[in-house]
């Protein structure tokens, strides 16, 4: 951090920043957009052990399954639109760029709000809260935060996961994988201390991994939400769909239809 603080001739800075301001513009979508379009684009990186977002290969590339899937095609009919989904490349970090680029109006992939997420893209009142779990191999002594000190942690890169990693002091190194599977295999094979993941993974995937156990969940909830492009009108309409599907109770049953028996 301290070599990136050193002075800079003035106009590489300057060439820099416009190099930057042209290769990631922002472009807000507004409702307007979307019903001009005649659709609502969805941008999501699926995987197979989500509930959230995943490609249902049983029936062919192109067709979803998931939490968010369903919220958002019934988010598409609210405002009169068909749904189109666009899977991310190549990686989860890459979402949003993405939405900032335009290539989507809202990002639905179990992405949670965050301190660093809110700085660059404006959010959804949540939708889903859960625990974030620690988990590590079955003769491993971690038991609580403190024991993080001088360990290496397993995570998505761009994930909240990460982001949580990077601000407990102490954890000596970051191994970076592309799908949250790859958290359990790195800590099985011994190339990573620990991992974090969603509590509602652990439900489905740990089970495939009895060298594994959860040590300890962390004491803050997180919580999911939908990212839209600052500024842009489709979080106020965002907000008043996920009340709707609250009180008619439409979104407990959608999360109850996928969620993993514990």
């Amino acid at each position: 951090m301290k070599g990136f603080l050193k002075r800079k001739p003035i106009s590489v800075a300057i060439s820099a920043l416009l190099v930057a301001i042209i290769i990631t513009p922002c472009l807000a979508t507004d409702l307007k957009d979307v019903k001009k379009r005649g659709k609502l684009i969805m941008l999501c990186f699926p995987h197979q052990e989500s509930i959230f977002i995943r490609t249902k290969v049983e029936v062919g590339l192109g067709h979803y399954h998931g939490i968010d899937y369903d919220l958002m095609k019934g988010f598409a009919e609210y405002l009169g639109v068909s749904l189109e989904v666009l899977p991310v490349k190549p990686s989860f970090a890459e979402l949003i760029p993405a939405l900032l680029a335009g290539k989507g109006d809202v990002i639905a992939s179990s992405f949670s709000i965050t301190p660093k997420r809110k700085e660059q893209v404006d959010f959804s009142n949540s939708y889903f809260e859960l625990r974030v779990a620690v988990l590590v191999g079955k003769d491993s002594n971690i038991t609580s935060i403190d024991d993080l000190v001088g360990k290496v942690g397993s995570a998505v890169k761009g994930s909240s996961q990460e982001e949580i990693m990077k601000n407990i002091e102490g954890i000596t190194r970051i191994h970076h994988v592309d799908f949250t599977r790859w958290n359990y295999d790195a800590v099985s094979e011994k190339k990573a201390d620990f991992t974090l993941v969603d509590e509602p993974s652990t439900w489905k995937v740990l089970p495939e991994y009895p060298e594994l156990k959860l040590a300890f969940t962390l004491p803050s909830e997180d919580k999911y939400g939908f990212a839209v492009t600052p500024g842009s009108d489709l979080r106020e309409h965002l907000n008043r769909y996920i009340d709707e599907i609250k009180r008619s109770a439409k979104l407990e049953k959608t999360i109850q239809q996928y969620m993993p028996k514990k």
